[in-house]
């Protein structure tokens, strides 16, 4: 892991294969189960948030997480593996240079 920030959106690959093996639509959401992270007032207020962003607006954040679980198993169609993760602190950040000079 190089630290650097990866697009953890599905590829047009990765979503072939969804509606392949669930007989789903591939236009579905972009982004994984399990990638959405919901904030509550409470944390919003820990935040520093007084006012909600709007919808599409990209917030940039630091994140400390605690492994809670770690999965490997093999069949005979293949293997899955995963990782939990359990955010512990997480602090707002300044947009990347690149991104801030965009803007």
């Amino acid at each position: 892991m190089d630290g650097q920030l990866v697009d953890m959106a599905r590829t047009p690959a990765e979503k072939k294969a969804a509606e392949k093996l669930y007989s789903i639509p591939s236009k579905g959401p972009d982004y994984p189960y399990g990638l959405t992270i919901r904030l509550e007032d409470s944390d919003l207020k820990k935040l520093g948030y007084d006012e909600l962003p709007d919808v599409g607006d990209e917030c940039y954040f630091y994140v400390v997480c605690k492994v809670t679980s770690v999965r490997s198993n093999a069949t005979e169609n293949g293997g899955d593996r995963s990782v939990e993760l359990q955010i512990t602190e997480m602090g707002e950040e300044e947009a990347p240079a690149d991104e801030a000079a965009e803007e």
